[in-house]
């Protein structure tokens, strides 16, 4: 007999019911055994378990530290394409900037002289070897059809004048046309510009007035023509 009690056997031998007299050689077995078990069991459980944890503490788990991770990134972004749209917008407003200054050095040169020819007695069309209404090479002034009325159809609301053709989106405000201080020397600039980009005159005109900015930007073009104003 290897577990149980001597006296607890021997009792039941004889129609007796008795507890574990907790004194034989079987008992104290017993009870060494379930002792060193006790003892081995309670020097394995790891020592990590035994740490209190604060219930009122805030634990982080791996879906909050992604999410962070997602909105910092989602907030630096942001913040990178503000910076971003804002030197772009610092760039252009010095570069309108730079082409307005420009523009001023040859509207004050053309008050003098011609800058195609550089001649101060020419109007812009005395060495204009073309049509004086719209530039073109092939044909003179009295064969062409294009007249304000036209003008007025491909440039609606811009207020271009017909004899010099600066405009109401730049400076000009109240315009005498024979009076003009320009006379046609800026005409005679664009049709110069007209003549080098090779497009379709009604074409070429849409796009030169399309914005303050591109006629600004033709007119600062010939800047390095000029040695007055600056």
């Amino acid at each position: 007999m290897k577990n149980g009690c001597y006296l607890q056997q021997l009792s039941g031998c004889f129609g007796f019911a008795r507890l574990q007299c907790n004194r034989c050689d079987l008992c104290l077995q017993t009870s060494r055994s379930t002792s060193s078990n006790q003892a081995l069991q309670t020097t394995s459980i790891p020592r990590e378990l035994g740490v209190k944890v604060n219930p009122y503490k805030k634990r982080t788990t791996s879906f909050d530290t992604s999410s962070n991770e997602v909105t910092k990134k989602g907030r630096f972004d942001d913040q990178g394409a503000v910076v971003t749209n804002q030197c772009i917008a610092e760039e252009n407003t010095k570069v309108s900037k730079q082409l307005r200054r420009q523009a001023k050095w040859v509207f004050g040169e053309l008050l003098y002289r011609c800058l195609v020819c550089g001649k101060a007695d020419c109007n812009g069309e005395m060495c204009l070897k073309a049509c004086y209404r719209c530039g073109n090479r092939y044909h003179n002034n009295n064969g062409c059809s294009f007249n304000i009325t036209k003008l007025l159809k491909i440039l609606p609301n811009k207020g271009v004048c017909f004899g010099c053709f600066d405009t109401r989106q730049h400076t000009m405000t109240k315009h005498d046309m024979l009076a003009c201080p320009y006379k046609r020397r800026l005409k005679r600039l664009m049709f110069l510009d007209h003549e080098r980009q090779g497009k379709g005159f009604e074409e070429y005109l849409r796009q030169l007035y399309s914005s303050e900015l591109t006629f600004v930007s033709f007119v600062a073009s010939y800047s390095k023509q000029t040695c007055l104003g600056r």
